[in-house]
């Protein structure tokens, strides 16, 4: 989302991460800015535009398992991946969902667009939110589809940060790698949708995709 942020109107934002990270160490301010851009006017979990620690709360999240490794831990999980086109989506880009929603405050985590995600797991270990940074994905359906695909407008009792959210009865609405947007209902299988976020696991979608 840091990378981005020059592409969505935010140049002088852009510039004080640069000079937070690379130049001389300063705080965290410029995490605690809200970018319109990275916010859905649909969540209900937030009047402010913030997330669970005071960041600014990032709605749009990327799919970790094309921008992160699941295969890897620890930092290594969100900086060691490199993807790229077309070699990243050997499933093909109109395949493979990118980016979604999320809740920015949610159970004992959220979603806020500046965090660097040290841990993608579960952080409780670490006093942390089981997932604060603006990715999904991390836990999908296994190998036969059983497990949780995504949460249709959880309430904030029942709200998971694990997963994307729905925030509205039309369905999940995803961005796909050819740059395409669609609706995923919730009834959608848990083998389509495992499919639909593995970028090159070779299994094709199922018809329910296109229900």
């Amino acid at each position: 989302m840091t990378q981005l942020l020059p592409f969505v109107g935010q140049v002088p934002l852009s510039e004080q991460v640069d000079a937070a990270v690379y130049g001389t160490p300063s705080a965290d301010a410029w995490a605690k800015h809200i970018v319109p851009t990275y916010l859905v006017a649909l969540d209900h979990s937030t009047s402010d535009g913030k997330g669970p620690f005071g960041y600014g709360a990032g709605n749009i999240v990327a799919n970790f398992n094309v921008f992160g490794d699941p295969t890897k831990s620890g930092e290594e999980a969100m900086t060691g991946a490199k993807p790229r086109i077309p070699h990243t989506f050997k499933d093909g880009e109109a395949n493979t969902i990118m980016f979604s929603t999320r809740l920015g405050k949610c159970g004992r985590g959220g979603s806020e667009w500046g965090v660097v995600v040290l841990f993608p797991y579960n952080n409780t270990a670490y006093g942390l939110p089981k997932t604060d940074g603006a990715y999904f994905g991390a836990t999908l359906p296994n190998a036969q589809g059983i497990g949780v695909t995504f949460q249709d407008q959880p309430t904030a009792a029942n709200c998971d940060p694990e997963y994307a959210h729905s925030m509205s009865p039309s369905g999940l609405p995803v961005a796909m790698g050819d740059t395409s947007i669609r609706m995923v209902r919730p009834a959608i299988s848990g083998l389509t949708w495992r499919a639909a976020m593995l970028p090159a696991d070779g299994v094709p979608l199922g018809n329910d995709w296109d229900d």
